[in-house]
């Protein structure tokens, strides 16, 4: 089922995606990580972004909705963490010895 987020009284769907990743990185400059909570907000719009290529929404009203209306964003977190856990899963990390006697070869 796809996600969609409300703001403004607009329904946007929003997408966990590489898209979205490479999105975030060009918006704050740095390497994707959720770690800061403006790393979360940034990860967020660029969601919506990865999933409408056409998106009109601008940063600012967004921030302006989600400071009026932090519901969204708890909502938002709650998915995005359903959806890493998803993909830990379909992809999990090697352990870090497995990787290291690959490098050897």
């Amino acid at each position: 089922m796809e996600k969609r987020i409300t703001i403004k009284g607009v329904e946007y769907p929003v997408k966990h995606c590489v898209r979205a990743r490479i999105i975030c990185e060009g918006i704050t400059g740095k390497m994707w990580n959720l770690s800061t909570l403006s790393a979360q907000y940034s990860y967020m719009y660029a969601t919506i972004l990865a999933a409408d290529r056409s998106c009109k929404l601008d940063f600012e009203t967004f921030l302006d909705e989600i400071d009026e209306n932090p519901a969204i964003f708890a909502e938002w977190q709650g998915w995005v963490e359903s959806e890493l856990k998803a993909e830990a899963l379909k992809f999990p990390k090697k352990p870090e010895t497995e990787e290291k006697e690959g490098e050897k070869n």
